[in-house]
């Protein structure tokens, strides 16, 4: 032996999108949580309001944190991995749903994989799944676009290229927008595709103004509800 400590373990860890966390996730991980001290996270703020709901006083202040997100450059992924290779249990906790999906994570989870660390995936709530599952439209494939072009002619263009590709393979498209832009995106859809087009807008999810809507372009044109600035997926499939 030459006393190099094994790998710890990289936890993902989601984050419910509303509701207690204790209720929400898994007994098993809430006590694996608990028991972790080191944590990468995208945003420190909700991070610290998610594990202040789940651990005591004195475990929080033995908690560190280090920020993966989108201006992380890829000569800082590394050090994140550090307390890991030195034998510690560490975690990725999203901002909201699962870790890696729609989320910052996968460079160090990938780097991870080389290094031998191993990778534990819990379960919990994903919105685009969610969403899938409450639209009535075929789950067994889908496709996921992400963030639609946030200039005008660009998002009209790209609605019409998940509508084709809708059509013509009959999978769901599901994309997403920046929460203040949810109107806009929408108002757009009902203007440029065809009435019979089914679209479902699942909206702030696992929040007491949930909502999921799913019909025909034709009867949310008819509808005139605006979504506001919550997180929302939109979901566009065939007739």
């Amino acid at each position: 032996m030459n006393g190099t400590p094994a790998p710890g373990l990289l936890h993902l860890v989601p984050t419910p999108i509303g509701g207690e966390p204790a209720r929400v996730l898994a007994p098993a991980l809430v006590d694996t949580v608990r028991g972790i001290r080191y944590f990468v996270v995208e945003n420190e703020k909700s991070a610290w309001r998610f594990l202040a709901r789940l651990m005591d006083r004195v475990a929080l202040d033995a908690v560190r944190m280090a920020v993966l997100d989108e201006h992380t450059r890829d000569d800082e992924v590394p050090a994140l991995l550090e307390p890991l290779l030195s034998g510690e249990d560490g975690a990725i906790v999203s901002e909201a749903g699962l870790p890696c999906v729609a989320d910052p994570g996968s460079k160090l989870v990938a780097l991870a994989h080389r290094s031998g660390v191993r990778v534990v995936p819990w379960p919990g709530p994903s919105a685009l799944l969610m969403a899938l599952m409450a639209s009535g439209f075929d789950g067994q494939r889908f496709e996921f676009r992400g963030y639609l072009p946030a200039e005008r002619s660009a998002r009209e263009k790209a609605l019409l290229e998940v509508e084709r590709a809708a059509r013509a393979r009959g999978v769901p498209q599901l994309f997403i927008e920046t929460p203040y832009r949810n109107k806009v995106l929408l108002a757009d859809a009902l203007r440029v595709l065809k009435p019979d087009t089914r679209l479902a807008l699942a909206f702030a999810l696992m929040t007491e103004e949930e909502r999921v809507v799913s019909e025909p372009v034709s009867g949310w044109r008819a509808r005139h509800w605006e979504p506001g600035k919550e997180p929302a997926v939109f979901i566009v499939s065939a007739p």
